[in-house]
């Protein structure tokens, strides 16, 4: 089961630069799990390819019948989880069982937690089988258009290097996807990747640069829009997982330190929008 539930905290005191706060969340969740499952939480301390993904909101949640009230210092916790057991204590938890928990020198308040997808746009459930037979569908369909909404910030660790690259490169995205997918999916991907750098490429994008202050090191990276274009000459095989795995990265995030509120990524399947050049003279 793939689950994404949010909390919403009220700190006993202001906290400064939500979006910087991934390393003191970070800890925070694995705090969370230890009290419940001390045993997971160690497991997931030890993790080389970790199954949740954590991002901080600062702003009020968008719901499907409106926005959601945002008292002030509200700080929303949105936790991911690609595992059966993390999943199976996610869905488990109540405000009243966790009481409080601390996030930087803040003692957080559990005022309540969101897992209705009916409702909520960032909360939801699914499984890797659902994923996989939504983009057969699309597959069939042709769908030529797959894309992202990078909301915090975004970058991909360098094969072999301290550097990080900062650009949705249609490769490094789906490769970080594949990675996390075939880690905790019994359905695995064999991705031909020479047949993938020639049939996808980025269509449009709208991207801005910037720099995340995480404490004791920064990070460079992106946030904004990708959209990327499937040939109409690949196989299915390729553009089935091409759109299983973009409706996975709802859960998975995308690139680098996903753990601490990095590669929060919103899918998108409308097609882009083109914009239209009028040229002078």
């Amino acid at each position: 089961m793939l689950v994404s539930v949010v909390l919403q905290l009220q700190p006993d005191r202001p906290l400064r630069n939500p979006a910087g706060l991934g390393r003191a969340a970070h800890a925070c969740f694995l705090g969370l799990v230890s009290r419940f499952d001390p045993a997971l939480a160690q497991s997931l301390h030890r993790s080389e390819i970790t199954p949740f993904a954590l991002s901080i909101l600062a702003d009020p949640m968008s719901t499907r019948r409106g926005r959601l009230k945002n008292p002030p210092n509200s700080v929303w916790l949105r936790l991911t989880s690609l595992d059966e057991r993390l999943s199976a204590l996610l869905q488990k938890l109540e405000p009243k069982r966790i009481d409080t928990l601390r996030l930087l020198h803040a003692k957080c308040k559990v005022v309540s937690i969101i897992s209705d997808s009916k409702t909520y746009t960032w909360a939801r459930k699914s499984t890797f089988s659902e994923i996989s037979n939504n983009g057969l569908v699309r597959a069939r369909k042709g769908e030529s258009y797959t894309g992202f909404r990078f909301l915090s910030l975004t970058s991909f660790s360098m094969a072999k290097s301290r550097l990080s690259m900062p650009l949705p490169w249609p490769r490094l995205v789906f490769q970080s996807l594949v990675r996390r997918w075939n880690a905790f999916s019994r359905i695995t991907w064999r991705i031909d990747w020479p047949e993938f750098d020639r049939g996808v490429s980025i269509a449009e994008h709208r991207l801005q640069t910037c720099r995340l202050d995480l404490g004791r090191f920064s990070e460079l990276g992106f946030v904004g829009e990708c959209w990327y274009v499937i040939d109409r000459d690949v196989s299915i095989g390729l553009r089935h997982a091409i759109h299983a795995l973009a409706e996975f990265a709802f859960f998975s995030g995308v690139g680098k330190k996903t753990t601490m509120g990095m590669g929060f990524v919103l899918p998108l399947t409308s097609g882009p929008l083109e914009a239209v050049f009028h040229g002078q003279g």
